[in-house]
């Protein structure tokens, strides 16, 4: 496995995110958990879902 990623920061948080292992399905539970909720000025938001692949698109809002 290559350890060198471009944003190692992102690379981490997504990991704290999923209980380590990265997945799809385990950050879409983690931001349905997490919308709405303003921590430190910023916002996570769904922002509607692509009716096509019927994913959901996710923006952060600076709220602050």
């Amino acid at each position: 496995m290559n350890d060198s990623f471009d944003h190692p920061d992102l690379h981490n948080a997504l990991q704290l995110a999923c209980k380590e292992r990265i997945s799809a399905s385990r950050l879409g539970y983690w931001l349905r958990a997490h919308r709405d909720r303003i921590v430190s000025g910023i916002q996570l938001r769904q922002d509607g879902t692509d009716g096509h692949s019927k994913v959901t698109r996710w923006i952060v809002l600076n709220c602050g």
